[in-house]
């Protein structure tokens, strides 16, 4: 007689045979293959999606964002810099091993002071307001010290009007004709006195006093835009060496913006100083007097 322990024991293990069997039938019935890991996602899992910030002055880039493991999701990714744009946060994860993948937003393009925006995921850059035109510089510089016995100009806006005729020039050019030039020597008169500050600030004026010019290359310069055959006949010059030619035959005497001396009388400055008053009004008017007509006559 067979031992009952030992039967029901063989029962079960032959159930448990024919399970395995049935279970690996249906899975190749149905063509279900073993769980995996996807081996693109590397160890750290999936990197997070692209946001873009939004940012008035521009210029700041992100930093990358996290990562996630299978089941997880991490919010991440890389910031861009941009202007008036509205920032939008990605994020990427792991579910159930599937990779699901979402990208944010990018900041928005242009800016209003000074920024640029940036696409999703890129850095922007973006620069703020400037510190003024060279004119501006100059002008402003002149008008703090060269004063009184020195002035060159009635006033800032007269002086912005001739620095526009002239050829601006950058800063650390040899000296000439332009207003680089006319800015370096405006800067010296800061810590003049005297005799040396006239002679800066003249240097610094319309004129250029033999240091940015000759006082007949700074009057030329202002009297062939400024008195011409369209607007102003017949009180014009032919051209540029028929001005210089008749400059250089007149006296040249130290210029002072509305000195007696200057505004009536035959020579160079009196010329300059009728030429820059025709360059903010009344051109016909003062025109006439720059080619040597009643007030500076010869």
């Amino acid at each position: 007689m067979s031992n009952p322990l030992r039967f029901r024991a063989k029962t079960l293990a032959r159930a448990a045979i024919g399970a395995v069997i049935t279970l690996a039938a249906c899975n190749n019935i149905l063509a279900i293959e073993d769980a995996h890991v996807d081996p693109t996602l590397g160890a750290g899992g999936a990197i997070g999606g692209a946001s873009g910030s939004s940012s008035k002055e521009g210029g700041a880039s992100g930093t990358t964002g996290g990562t996630a493991n299978a089941g997880e999701t991490s919010n991440g990714g890389k910031s861009g810099g941009g202007s008036a744009g509205q920032s939008h946060t990605g994020g990427s994860g792991v579910q159930g091993g599937n990779t699901v993948m979402t990208q944010g937003g990018s900041g928005a393009e242009g800016g209003s002071e000074g920024g640029s925006g940036a696409s999703a995921g890129e850095a922007g850059s973006g620069a703020g307001p400037g510190t003024g035109s060279l004119c501006q510089q100059y002008c402003d510089t002149v008008a703090q010290y060269c004063i009184g016995t020195s002035l060159q100009y009635k006033d800032k806006e007269q002086c912005m009007k001739v620095c526009s005729l002239f050829p601006q020039g950058t800063v650390g050019d040899p000296d000439g004709n332009h207003i680089a030039c006319r800015l370096k020597y405006a800067g010296k008169a800061r810590y003049a006195g005297g005799t040396e500050l006239a002679a800066y600030c003249r240097q610094a004026g319309p004129g250029g006093d033999g240091r940015c010019g000759t006082n007949c290359d700074g009057f030329c310069t202002i009297t062939m835009d400024t008195c011409n055959a369209e607007d102003t006949p017949p009180y014009f010059f032919q051209n540029d060496a028929a001005c210089h030619t008749k400059c250089q035959s007149l006296p040249d005497i130290p210029f002072v913006y509305g000195d007696i001396s200057v505004a009536d009388g035959n020579s160079v400055q009196c010329r300059l100083f009728h030429v820059i008053s025709a360059a903010m009004m009344d051109p016909e008017e003062h025109c006439e007097h720059v080619m040597g007509l009643t007030l500076c006559e010869e």
